[in-house]
């Protein structure tokens, strides 16, 4: 601060600003937009906070998902899965935590489509009517163990490994290549496989997986005779877990497993599905 009179400068004072944060005292009421939701459909998990305040609000989601900010998330648990919200101020001087439990009820219809043929017709004439169902043929979270629908499963184990992440996946750390091979499943009216991949870069205690470390997605349609490729995953391309869904070729009965070299995982949430379409 300067004081100035009719002979100039008279007097210099130096402040500082100080800014002061107290204790939160807004508190997070938490929802579901359903409760319970069927297992592979989406359902919002929201905070709303009482009185209306300026704080963040962080989401810890679990099951190999990465976090979000915001007042919601949009979620996809394939079983009953607690999600974790933190309330921080703009100061981050405090922070507090609540969570909620989303329900999750057995279901195993992802989806449904319905077509006529032709965009139009005349009033009196026949047109066909087709539905199509996708249906989830088997998924595994890896919670406690992996699924026994895995036939065959090489270097690789259930645990937390190396990676950001403390939820159980599906880990290969070992030498040599490593296979997830499935059962066999009837996928005559198509499908897909989804899953969360992560390979190794270098950090978060995990090798750096080289350029030849990727992961080749296969299948055979003579129990596991003779393979087919899929699709390649290229290593560098997976740094953090990433949802991953390809589509089976030619509907045939077929296995499909995953086979690389280098440090990667499969993570919480390993799915496939399969159509069947109905006429009438």
């Amino acid at each position: 601060m300067i004081a100035v009179s009719d002979t100039g400068v008279v007097a210099c004072a130096a402040g500082r600003l100080y800014r002061l944060e107290l204790p939160i005292t807004a508190t997070a009421v938490l929802g579901v937009s359903a409760d319970p939701v069927c297992a592979h459909h989406a359902v919002q998990v929201g905070a709303t906070l009482v009185p209306p305040s300026p704080l963040s609000l962080f989401w810890e989601q679990g099951n190999g998902l990465p976090d979000a900010f915001g007042d919601t998330i949009t979620v996809q648990p394939l079983e009953n899965t607690w999600y974790t919200v933190h309330l921080t101020s703009p100061l981050a001087c405090w922070q507090t935590s609540d969570s909620i439990e989303v329900h999750v009820a057995p279901n195993s219809l992802i989806g449904a489509s319905a077509a006529a043929s032709g965009a139009g017709t005349c009033q009196g004439d026949s047109v066909q009517l087709t539905a199509t169902a996708e249906e989830a043929l088997a998924f595994d979270t890896f919670t406690g163990g992996y699924a026994p629908w895995w036939s065959n499963i090489v270097g690789g184990t259930v645990g937390s490994g190396c990676g950001p992440l403390t939820d159980e996946h599906l880990v290969f750390d070992a030498g040599g290549t490593r296979s997830a091979t499935t059962q066999p499943f009837d996928l005559s009216g198509g499908g897909a496989i989804q899953f969360d991949l992560f390979i190794g870069n270098g950090t978060n205690g995990c090798d750096d997986a080289e350029g030849a470390d990727d992961v080749a997605l296969e299948f055979s349609v003579n129990n596991g005779l003779n393979w087919a490729m899929m699709q390649i995953l290229d290593e560098a391309a997976f740094a953090s877990f990433t949802p991953v869904s390809v589509p089976y070729p030619s509907p045939r009965k077929r296995r499909a497993p995953c086979c690389a070299c280098g440090n990667w995982a499969s993570g919480a949430r390993t799915k496939m599905y399969g159509r069947s379409t109905m006429w009438w």
